[in-house]
């Protein structure tokens, strides 16, 4: 490995609290040459980060939004500064662990056909939450990969969460596509990936932790997932078209079977109407902000 490359930490943030216990467990990181970019976007209370967290890093800059960018834009604003040789997008409700960036930079240093690569990430009380995946373009769902036969690291489509990623590919396949300015962002820049002859994988030797285990979908949430699936088939696999009968199916599911689940039987047309938005929308190659983000006042 060349003698510490830079490594470019881009956080984006709408929740000060849980970007300031990303930042703490930053500073306990093996691995200290490190420029930490945090973007606040469109967060009311910016929280005072005092000097003896900014110490730690080599390099500390913080960008504000004045209006939401969304976390595709938030995170190239924070490309376009990086001083790094390598990128690590991680979202603010990670924690890292001593040995979490560590470990990805020394697979990432001895496997140069990688060019994108994840930790596995568990919930802070021990769930196996992410480690990769495949996208079935029949379905637009995700496959989880098989782990139990890999030992240091698996080759997989998808990477989410925490990526490290070489500067150089950004500088070949672009940045985070504004298309899709919330999930599945990473899934559409792995794909992308892909397509350029690189490999992405989930390095088991490295572990970050996500403060919550997501057992609830809201109808934002079925919005941005229904928005995102159908522009990564028209994107990637447009000639899927099994894909787009499913759709029904999907719509279906986000829109009437998870309020049912979730009882909350008033908001089942809420859910519906949020799932049919999605696809549309998706189709049509733009999104409602209203329906990712409500807490910006129009005017």
């Amino acid at each position: 490995m060349l003698k510490d490359p830079l490594v470019s930490v881009i956080i984006p943030s709408i929740n000060p609290q849980k970007s300031l216990n990303l930042l703490n467990s930053l500073t306990t990181s093996t691995y200290d040459n490190l420029e930490v970019i945090i973007i606040f976007d469109y967060v009311k209370n910016i929280p005072d980060i005092n000097d003896s967290i900014k110490s730690k890093f080599k390099y500390f800059n913080m960008i504000i939004n004045d209006k939401p960018l969304l976390k595709s834009c938030s995170v190239n604003k924070g490309i376009r500064i990086a001083k790094g040789k390598y990128i690590l997008v991680i979202d603010e409700d990670n924690i890292v662990l001593e040995d979490s960036i560590q470990n990805l930079l020394l697979f990432m240093e001895s496997h140069p056909e990688v060019g994108c690569a994840q930790p596995i990430v568990y919930t802070i009380d021990g769930f196996l939450q992410h480690y990769g995946g495949f996208w079935n373009s029949r379905f637009g769902t995700i496959e989880r990969p098989n782990l139990y036969n890999s030992k240091d690291f698996v080759y997989v489509d998808l990477v989410t969460d925490c990526i490290l990623i070489r500067k150089t590919l950004i500088d070949k396949i672009g940045f985070f596509s504004p298309e899709i300015p919330w999930g599945d962002n990473d899934a559409d820049f792995a794909l992308r990936t892909k397509k350029e002859g690189y490999k992405c994988a989930v390095v088991l030797t490295s572990k970050v932790l996500h403060d919550k285990k997501i057992d609830r979908i809201n109808y934002k949430n079925a919005y941005d997932i229904l928005h995102s699936k159908v522009i990564i088939q028209k994107k990637h696999f447009n000639k899927n078209y099994s894909f787009y009968i499913f759709l029904v199916v999907l719509v279906t599911y986000y829109g009437i079977y998870i309020p049912l689940k979730q009882r909350e039987f008033k908001n089942i047309l809420k859910y519906l109407k949020a799932s049919i938005s999605g696809v549309i929308d998706g189709f049509k190659g733009k999104y409602n902000i209203k329906l990712i983000r409500d807490d910006y006042i129009y005017k």
